[in-house]
């Protein structure tokens, strides 16, 4: 649920229904009763406000010699009785009580009305489908009347229109004519792809989504895009600053452990203010710190250098010398060249790969110790039992065979390659110097385009390393 976004859409919770003298009370009260809907919805109301859902109204507004249709009923007049309302006259006119929506659940000023609706289904004629895409909403809960008709066709266009989006039908949110004809529309509308729930599920669906929203605010690489997020969360304008009181509330709200919000707590502490600024908090979380002297900037010489430089000459050179044994130290064919090679590059893509996959945020501490050690495992090996005990490691000396005095070797200890592979990781290389750049902010957070500049002074190195390493590869193969 990272990011999610609810809202809350009320359909014809009007006086017409709802209240006593509403021409249509007649026909919901005995269910309206027995689902509890009056009083759950406006409880749900209050809580999604709380959560800063989206609270959304879809009232039936009629001139006087108007009707109610339906998109469904024309293609299928069968449907859940809805022709029975298409054909009465008078219902929820415009400038009266009973097309008022009820003060148990009565707008506020952020909350959308639609306007214009004289379909059951709440998606024509109106704007819902654009709020719902506009705003990224991820779970839509759905109450009102009657649940057979409007509630029925508004669900189904919802879960066709927007299949990436859960939709919710509240079960003791609604109403219909009988008890049975509720109950039916709410089985059928089961099988629909939209969930029927009750309005205590609802509450706790909706708190965690705020919760996983909140803890989205500090997701994202745009620094001011993040602020901007903490800003909104806190109920602050665009030109506005908060209140430094609010800050401590949304951070506190957070029960995180983030260095961002680490970094905002003490600095607050010593702020001195009671507004913040959306510069002063960029300033408070990215300013970075830049490095003076040899000695500050030496560990980020070694990790865009040295180490890059190091390690694709540690890399590179064995290619030739495997080349040599095998060919001229073991008498044996190109393509077997080939075969140990491939082994020895498929074993270090596996070693980034497990680095990535299960080194976590220190994976020098947790598992490049362990990848080296399995790599000098693999040369100890070759040096041990590489070879015959009469020839030195990578002499290229060729074996003697008692027939014809050729070299005629096996290739199978070389297969411990596979082990060396895996300590040569440049993953660690790209991941030391993300955390040695992370130093440098205050809060922890990378400056993206400062670590790319720096990728590329590392990769600069690496290639020149492997340039290195090939000359003198070809100088040596070609010599011996």
């Amino acid at each position: 649920m990272s990011g999610s976004r609810t809202a809350i859409l009320l359909l014809d919770f009007q006086n017409e229904f709802v209240k006593k003298g509403g021409k249509l009370h007649n026909d919901v009260a005995d269910t309206m009763e027995k689902t509890g809907a009056l009083e759950n919805v406006p409880k749900l109301v209050d809580f999604a406000r709380k959560t800063d859902a989206m609270i959304i109204y879809s009232p039936v507004v009629m001139k006087e010699s108007g009707t109610l249709t339906s998109s469904v009923t024309r293609r299928q007049s069968t449907t859940f009785h809805s022709s029975e309302y298409s054909k009465q006259y008078g219902l929820f006119t415009e400038n009266t009580w009973n097309c008022e929506i009820i003060h148990e659940v009565e707008p506020r000023n952020d909350d959308i009305i639609l306007r214009d609706r004289s379909d059951f289904c709440a998606f024509e004629g109106t704007k819902l489908m654009s709020e719902l895409r506009d705003n990224n909403i991820t779970h839509f809960f759905i109450v009102g009347f009657l649940t057979d008709v409007c509630v029925y066709q508004t669900s189904t266009a919802a879960a066709k229109l927007l299949p990436e989006m859960s939709t919710y039908v509240i079960a003791d949110g609604c109403a219909a004519k009988s008890l049975d004809k509720h109950e039916t529309a709410l089985e059928k509308i089961a099988t629909k792809s939209v969930n029927v729930v009750s309005a205590s599920e609802a509450e706790s669906i909706l708190a965690e989504c705020a919760a996983s929203s909140k803890q989205s605010l500090l997701d994202g690489s745009d620094d001011w895009l993040m602020i901007e997020k903490i800003f909104s969360a806190g109920g602050v304008g665009k030109n506005e600053s908060m209140d430094v009181d609010i800050l401590r509330s949304l951070i506190e709200s957070l029960h995180s452990d983030s260095s961002i919000l680490s970094t905002l707590t003490d600095s607050l502490e010593a702020f001195g203010e009671t507004e913040i600024s959306r510069a002063q908090m960029h300033k408070i979380l990215f300013q970075r710190k830049h490095r003076s002297g040899f000695f500050e900037n030496f560990p980020l010489i070694i990790l865009m250098s040295y180490l890059p430089f190091l390690y694709s000459v540690s890399t590179r050179i064995p290619f030739i010398f495997i080349a040599l044994e095998i060919t001229q130290g073991r008498g044996r064919e190109l393509w077997e060249v080939g075969v140990v090679l491939g082994t020895y590059q498929v074993s270090r893509a596996l070693g980034n790969l497990i680095v990535v996959m299960f080194g976590g945020k220190d994976p020098f501490k947790r598992l490049q110790i362990l990848l080296s050690c399995t790599a000098l495992f693999g040369w100890s090996f070759l040096a041990l039992f590489g070879r015959p005990s009469e020839t030195s490691p990578f002499s290229f000396t060729s074996y003697l065979s008692e027939t014809d005095g050729g070299g005629n070797g096996s290739i199978m200890p070389l297969f411990a390659l596979f082990c060396v592979g895996l300590g040569e990781t440049i993953v660690i290389l790209q991941r030391s110097l993300m955390m040695e750049t992370a130093k440098e902010s205050p809060s922890g957070i990378m400056d993206e385009s400062l670590v790319a500049q720096r990728f590329s002074y590392q990769y600069a190195f690496v290639s020149f390393g492997a340039t290195c390493a090939f000359i003198v590869g070809g100088w040596l193969y070609t010599s011996r």
